[in-house]
């Protein structure tokens, strides 16, 4: 059972997978320096063969057959590093000189093994031999023995012996040093998600900066993490918000409910009673419908379903249909809007961005001052400011307004929910708009920068007059 869980074990197989390797790589350059090294020796054997036969063809020339049986003679006596050996028959096969006994007449080159008599004994030896035809029809074979095969081949032996027990140990040791290597990033790895599902959510897996796959894997591993947290947090903080501040109206609501119940509803105190307990039960109404928005535009729509939006046609409705509304409260609606601006958007969720920033914006200036709505291009790129008069909102608040359920004091005093700007932060993410809060000197500027506009948008920007319209006008 110990033997199973061992080779399932994934560092007990990376470490055989990698002396086995290492093996199969030794084994290969053996055998290819073995063959190299065979096939270098057995060529200089054949070019001594052909030395030996340039010598006695000389010997031919010089002084015909009783030359070069006089040469094989002398030859045959004398001690040299390779034992050489010769035959020469003539054209009837009847030896004329030479030890080499029973060799076939076959013209060529021969790897073969022959019996020679050194001495009065004869011998089995293996030879590299040439066989040629002598100008007088006599048949010359010479032969040297390969001696050194015997000495190579147990050269080799050894070596490889010696060299594979060598890579068993060195790839083993190797194999299990790297296998350790990266098993233990694997193990920081889990134990990183045993921590997070125990309950550590802001366990983290260590980078080491070696900026390999494993520390790449290790960041997008944190990044997720962080998402994850963050949206775990996020939900929490949402929870909490709004069991906070649902639960004054529902009590309101309970309230008048109960005021109804008591003074009845067929008189005025129960009437009035009813009335205000519908008020608060829509104003609770259009919480829920504000966070199914922002949970609907975070969460389930896409910019796959994205078509052309006519912004500066956009601008002009709610020019026309707010700029009457800012008469009667006795405040300017002033717009700046090229006309032929076109961009990709949702053209509900644009509009309902754009309303709520400018109801907001309506809501804060003060009498007699204006709302400003311009839309311009700006170093290539459309940009949508809505300018007003108010207190404004201070710098270190203006990252905390786009959370849900946020009022700074200053609203505390106005109808709102604090979920518009929330709405507002969500669609503008949904389409890459970048949106940020300024100081107007009095008063807030919201900015909205989109992404990128169409070529022929900007040069219908370019030839469009721009003149500041005044709608209160």
């Amino acid at each position: 059972m110990r033997r199973i869980d061992a080779f399932r074990s994934t560092g007990v197989r990376f470490t055989l997978l990698y002396v086995a390797l290492y093996l199969l790589s030794t084994i290969i350059l053996l055998a290819t320096l073995y063959l190299i090294e065979v096939r270098t020796l057995d060529q200089d054997v054949r070019e001594q063969v052909d030395a030996r036969i340039e010598e006695l063809e000389d010997a031919y020339r010089f002084g015909g057959i009783g030359q070069v049986i006089d040469d094989i003679e002398i030859k045959g006596r004398s001690h040299v590093k390779l034992r050489t050996f010769y035959r020469l028959t003539d054209g009837q096969g009847n030896v004329l000189a030479g030890s080499l006994l029973d060799v076939p007449n076959s013209v060529g080159d021969h790897n073969m093994s022959v019996v020679v008599n050194t001495q009065g004994v004869n011998e089995q030896i293996e030879i590299v031999a040439r066989t040629v035809t002598v100008p007088n029809g006599a048949i010359l074979t010479v032969g040297v023995e390969p001696v050194w095969r015997e000495a190579i081949n147990s050269l080799f032996t050894r070596a490889a012996l010696g060299t594979l027990a060598g890579a068993v140990l060195l790839g083993g040791g190797i194999g299990a040093l790297m296998t350790r290597r990266f098993l233990s990033r694997i193990n920081d790895i889990t134990s990183t998600v045993i921590d997070i599902m125990g309950g550590q959510l802001d366990s983290r897996v260590d980078a080491r900066g070696t900026h390999d796959e494993l520390d790449r894997l290790a960041a997008s591993l944190n990044a997720m993490l962080d998402r994850i947290d963050f949206l775990v947090t996020e939900t929490r903080e949402v929870t909490n918000n709004v069991a906070h501040d649902l639960r004054t109206p529902l009590s309101r609501l309970s309230r008048r409910l109960e005021e109804a119940r008591d003074a009845g509803t067929d008189t005025i105190e129960g009437a009035q009673a009813l009335d205000l307990a519908i008020e608060e039960s829509a104003g609770i109404l259009e919480t829920f419908n504000a966070i199914l928005s922002i949970a609907q535009v975070e969460g389930a729509m896409s910019a796959k379903t994205f078509s052309p939006v006519a912004l500066s046609d956009m601008l002009g409705t709610l020019s026309e249909a707010y700029g009457p509304l800012a008469e009667e409260e006795g405040r300017r609606f002033e717009t700046d809007i090229p006309p032929g601006i076109e961009v990709r958007g949702d053209r509900a969720l644009i509009l309902q961005m754009l309303s709520n920033l400018i109801e907001n914006a309506m809501k804060h200036t003060p009498e007699g001052t204006p709302v400003r709505l311009r839309l311009e291009r700006t170093g290539g790129r459309l940009r949508i400011t809505i300018e007003d008069r108010g207190i404004g909102i201070p710098a270190e608040s203006r990252d905390r307004v786009f959370d849900r359920f946020v009022r700074l004091e200053a609203s505390r005093t106005t109808p709102g929910n604090g979920l518009g700007l929330s709405l507002v932060a969500a669609i503008a993410k949904l389409h890459n708009i970048r949106l940020t809060l300024e100081d107007a000197g009095p008063g807030l500027r919201v900015v909205l920068t989109f992404p990128k506009a169409a070529p022929d948008q900007a040069e219908a920007l370019v030839k469009a007059p721009r003149p500041v319209q005044d709608s209160t006008a």
